[in-house]
This record gives structure tokens, sequence and C-alpha cells, in this order.
């Protein structure tokens, strides 16, 4: 799925779209490293993105190979990092051979990593972290990643943005999509310090943009912000969020600098297992979305699913600390389920909550517990479902999917209208249709509905006409057919047929209307030409029946002559000097019947092609 960053600046917006010069990095590229092409390629990235910070005048992209690369240091900065410079793009996911182009592009198969652990030698602890970049990526007022595993910034003497930070002196914008952000620590001897462990976007006039799309962050670490801290405008789309860990806001951090944060929008993301950890501050109200001080500016939480986080004290969703100006904060058609005895929410003074279309788990959603006084500030609710008991039809916690069970409290209980249109006509977080069964469920994911399977009569031939299904059984007067688990049945005897189809991991009406079927009889008309005798023979046996291939025959007498007929009794095929066996493969699927004469009589036997 493609679109654009939505910006104030429509030249980032051309910039974004179009490719004007292309500096190419491929680790196995064995030609001149000047990155001219994908044969010429360079090897190093950093060398690559510094030849980019030479001549800013045309070239605006890197198309990046898939790999893993490590930075240079920086002699700006002193340590190891890759500084981009302004308005330039990194695309990774690109095949290591050939000479590919942007459509073959595949970030998941062809992986492009960013590593910050120079001597690979990280086992989870803060003591192998010595030699690790403080600080990974770097993106100067305008920039844009897709397609890039980032993964192990930050030393172990601490760093604001570990894994990315984003820097300038003009209003800053950047658009990230299609990557990874793992293992990303903001700490200091084991302590979690500082600002966005995966990224860090401090506003500088609450005028900046940052647009998160189909990012996974996992295991990020830092004080404020595990996973992103930002300032001025967030939009998170389609975005998962696991294991984080901060002092407050364990995944999302809104930060107010300069002149305060702007609005965030969060739509159809996942947070799960996300930490907060007791903090120095008691007024750091935790969540795995934080507001901090002196933040403004509403934030709109949409459609999306909260499993299975904690925290330490304060707050387990939603934690916002002293504001000097009113804040407004709403969450909308969410699903939140946890087992955790912490409130969900803490708020203080000029705090406004509010709830909508939620589903929780817990019953201690909205009490007061010890210094969390939700009186300080206010929490409304409009058709908020607390206790609930939760049910799941997948729970992949690997990926952390969470699609309710076909009659879960919380599907088709969402509100439509407050949907924003990526949404309403768009697809969920796994790629589904978003709305089925005419309203939204609650949560980033929507159970998969089938509609009640159909049948329909095609001559001799009974089909269902709707689908695909993933498994189909045929019933005849409600008694199961023994093998009969195709999409089509051709009719053996009179009754009636029904059928009970069903997709896998999907709800619905799996039994069908069922349809009466009156099977001909088996009489030939008359065929005076030949002068055939119609008297049947019991010595001539017939075989198997419905068939497929290869009809058997056998008779006490030399068979003579064989003709199979249609329903109409049409000639089909005559065969002569028969012994044992008629093909029959490459007639249609029907009902036929087989003359047989042979040395005494003809007899009539009718047989179903499959």
């Amino acid at each position: 799925m493609k679109s654009t960053l939505l910006t104030a600046g429509a030249c980032f917006a051309l910039f974004l779209n179009s490719f004007s010069t292309i500096i190419y990095v491929n680790p196995t590229a064995t030609g001149n490293s000047n990155g001219s092409s994908w044969t010429d390629a360079f090897t190093n990235l950093s060398q690559a993105i510094n030849q980019a910070a030479n001549d800013t005048s045309s070239i605006d992209s890197l198309f990046i190979a898939e790999g893993t690369y490590f930075p240079d240091v920086d002699t700006l900065a002193n340590f190891r990092m890759f500084r981009c410079p302004a308005q330039i793009s990194l695309f990774g996911g690109f095949p290591a051979t050939g000479n590919p182009t942007f459509a073959d592009r595949d970030w998941i198969a062809f992986q492009t990593i960013l590593d910050g652990d120079i001597l690979g030698d990280d086992d989870g602890t803060i003591a192998t972290r010595g030699d690790n970049a403080k600080r990974l990526l770097m993106l100067d007022t305008y920039g844009r990643l897709d397609g890039l595993i980032v993964r192990n910034g930050g030393d172990n003497t601490g760093g604001p943005g570990a894994g990315l930070a984003l820097i300038g002196t003009n209003n800053r914008e950047a658009l990230i999509e299609n990557c990874v952000f793992e293992n990303n620590w903001v700490t200091d001897n084991g302590e979690l310090i500082y600002e966005g462990g995966a990224i860090r976007g401090a506003a500088i006039n609450g005028t900046d943009v940052l647009e998160i799309r189909n990012v996974v962050f996992k295991n990020n670490k830092a004080k404020f912000g595990g996973a992103v801290l930002y300032g001025g405008t967030l939009k998170a789309n389609n975005c998962v969020f696991i294991e984080n860990e901060a002092t407050m806001g364990s995944a999302i951090v809104a930060a107010g600098t300069g002149n305060g944060s702007g609005p965030a929008t969060i739509v159809q993301n996942v947070f799960y297992k996300n930490n907060s950890v007791t903090g120095v501050n008691q007024g750091d109200r935790s969540g795995v979305i934080g507001r901090l001080n002196p933040s403004s500016g509403n934030i709109s939480v949409i459609n999306s699913t909260f499993k299975e986080n904690t925290a330490d004290d304060e707050s387990i969703i939603y934690g916002g600390n002293p504001t000097l100006l009113p804040t407004y904060t709403e969450f909308n058609n969410c699903l939140i389920d946890h087992s955790d005895t912490v409130v969900a929410f803490g708020i203080y003074t000029n705090d406004v909550v509010q709830l909508n279309n939620c589903v929780t788990s817990s019953t201690e959603g909205l009490a007061i517990n010890g210094s969390l006084d939700i009186n300080d500030g206010t929490i409304n609710t409009s058709n908020w479902q607390e206790g609930a008991s939760i049910t799941y039809m997948i729970e992949d916690t690997s990926n952390a999917v969470f699609v309710l069970d076909c009659n879960a409290i919380g599907r088709n209980e969402g509100l439509n209208s407050i949907l924003p249109s990526s949404i309403l006509n768009g697809l969920d977080l796994a790629g589904n249709q978003r709305i089925q069964g005419g309203t939204v469920d609650v949560g980033a994911y929507e159970t998969s509905t089938f509609d009640r399977p159909e049948i329909v009569q095609v001559d001799t031939t009974l089909e269902v006409s709707n689908g695909p299904f993933d498994n189909y059984q045929w019933l005849l007067n409600n008694t199961i057919i023994n093998g009969a688990t195709s999409p089509s049945y051709i009719p053996t005897a009179d009754g009636d047929y029904s059928i009970v189809a069903s997709n896998n991991n999907a709800c619905g009406n799996n039994s069908s209307l069922s349809i009466p079927v009156v099977l001909p009889t088996d009489t030939i008309p008359s065929d005076t030409s030949t002068g055939i005798n119609e008297t049947n023979l019991t010595s001539v046996r017939v075989w198997p029946n419905p068939v497929n291939d290869v009809v058997q025959l056998e008779s006490s007498h030399p068979i003579q002559n064989i003709w199979i007929c249609d329903m109409n009794g049409k000639r089909m095929k005559i065969e002569q000097n028969v012994n044992q066996q008629v093909y029959v493969a490459n007639l249609p699927r029907g009902i036929y019947f087989i003359e047989v004469k042979n040395e005494l009589n003809t007899s009539f036997h009718r047989i179903v092609k499959l």
C-alpha cells in the first residue's frame, strides 16, 4: 500500500514522490564504488551518505541493497553515526543481485539492516553495549526512511534518540515506513535516561511533522518515550509496539518543547507487553502513551489494541503530568486487555480524557488508586465496557496479532462515524477488509466473515456459486456424503442436497439452503435403426460408479460393442472389440448410459462421470 506524507510544504511532497539523482549501495558490488549504478555501487553506506551530503543540489535518494551496514565515526559528532543531510530518502529492501528497480523491492525478503552493535557482542545487558553507536541515525530537517531495520543503537553512556534523531534548525518533517526499530536503548550504566529510544523528534516550534506507517518497534528503551518521543504533529498508522520500556510513555510520549506539541493521530496500532517502570518523579504518570509537560495539542487514539501492557505504579495505558495548558486525549473503538491491577488512566488538572466505544477486561480502568486520583482531571465515557471477558479467534503473540472471536465482546461494536477514511474504506492491520458485517470491530484487527454458501444446479451437477471456501461437505437429506468435499457434486440419488462450507479463521452462516434433486429414469429411447434388444443382462458388470477415468467391464460372454450415451440418448462414444476397459476421462461431468452388446444380448447401465 502506497501513500504520501501530507505536509504544508509542496516541495517536500514532490521530493517524496520523485527521484532526481540516486546513489546505489550494495555490499557485494565489485565495480568502481562511486554509487552511480548497481554495478558501481558504494559498498560502504557511510561513504554513500557523505557523497549525498557533499552534493545536496541533485542527490535525493539512496537505494540500498540487502545486507548489514555499520556506521563509520562521524567527523562532527566524533562517534559512530549515519548522519543524513536534508531532503534525503533512504530506501532499503533491494536484492543484492542484478539491476533491481524500485518495483523489485521487498523489505521483508531482502533485509537491509543498519546495526549499531559494532562488535556483534550484545547479549541483552548494558555491559556489552560499550562499542555500540551512541546514536545510530540522524535525519536533518527533511527525510524519509523506507524498508530498513534499525537496531542496537545506544551505547552505555546515554544519548537521546538512540535509533534515530531528527535535527535541524527549520521545521522538521520526516516519514518513516516499512521499517523495524529494535533494541535501541537510551541508558546510562543501566539507568533509563533522556528521550526516544527508537526515535526522538522533539519540536522546535510545534509545527514539526513525524509520520510513521507500518513500523514495528520492539524492545526499545528510554526514560521518556521508550519507542518514540515527538514534538509537533505525529501520525502513527498501522504500527506495532512490542516490549518497549520507559518510566513514562513506554511506547509514545507527546513532548511539549518550544511552543508545545501539535496533534497526534494514532490509528490502528497494537501495543503489546510494553512496560512502564518506576520513575524518579512520582509525577511521571507512566502509561503506554504519555504526555510530558508543558505539552499541548489533542491526542486521538483510534481502533487500537492494548494487550498485556504493565506498569510498576501510576498508570498502564495513559499518563499525563501537570500541564500548563488544557489538553484533550481521546480513545475511540479501542480494545484494552490487561490483568494488571494498576489503574489504566492517570491524569492531572487541565487533562481531559474521553473514552468512546472502548472495551476493557480490567475492572480497574477508572478506579482511584492511591496517589493516582483521576479526579485531578476529567474522564468522560461513552459506551465504556469494563470487566469484559475478551476472547480471541487468533492470538499470535509472536507477531502481536489479536483477532476477536466470533461471539466476543467488541466484535461489531465499534462506532463507524468516528473512523478516518483510511479505516472506513481501507484494510485492518493484517490487510483484511476493515469493516465486515456493517459495523467495525474494536481494536486494530477485524474478524473476517463470510456469506452463507449458495447452491445452483448446472445440467446434472450441483455447484457452490459463491465463495471460495476453505472447506466443503455435501449432505443428502441432512446426512454426510462420504468423500463429497469439493465445490461441486453430481447427485447419484433423489433427495434434498445441501452443503456445509466454511473458511478458516472466519465467522459466518456455513449451512446452505437445500436444493431438491430428482434424477431422470434409466430408460434410453429405443433405437430402431440398430435393432437393439433392451433386455438387461445381469451377467454384465460395470464399475466403478461414479467414475473418473476408466470404466471396468466384466461379462460372461465376449463383448462386441460399447455405446456411451448422454441423458438425451445421444451417442458420445463407440468402442468395438472391447476387453475389460473403456476410457471416459475426456467426457464432461454428468450422467451417462453405457450400452453393452455381447454375443448373447444387449444391456444398459447408468454411470456418473466425475
